[in-house]
């Protein structure tokens, strides 16, 4: 990494630092436990049905691709929060550093 690549590294690594949480994911697959530093993220979504809409809670939770390479619908993420399953295919950020995983609480 260089340049701007670095800058964006070092940034996240300070968001991390301040708003992340320690956390123990396991693989669906099997394999020994990481222990990810991870964000999480509640907000309501909008769900259209027709001329109708309702708001749905959706919980997220960000961690970086250099702690959790290939995080997999299924894994359980635990953490001061609680338990939690990946219950969507994690999705690349943009900027190709961090995963973005809906989860819900087991």
């Amino acid at each position: 990494m260089s340049g701007p690549a670095v800058r964006r590294a070092k940034l996240l690594a300070s968001v991390y630092r301040a708003y992340g949480a320690a956390a123990v994911w396991t693989r669906v697959g099997g394999g020994a436990p990481l222990t990810p530093t991870v964000r999480h993220r509640s907000e309501d979504e909008p769900i259209d049905f027709g001329e109708s809409s309702a708001l749905r809670r959706a919980n997220r939770v960000w961690v970086r691709k250099s702690e959790v390479p290939a995080p997999c619908r299924g894994d359980t993420i635990v953490d001061e929060e609680g338990s939690f399953r990946v219950i969507a295919e994690p999705r690349l950020e943009p900027n190709g550093l961090e995963w973005l995983c809906e989860v819900a609480e087991v």
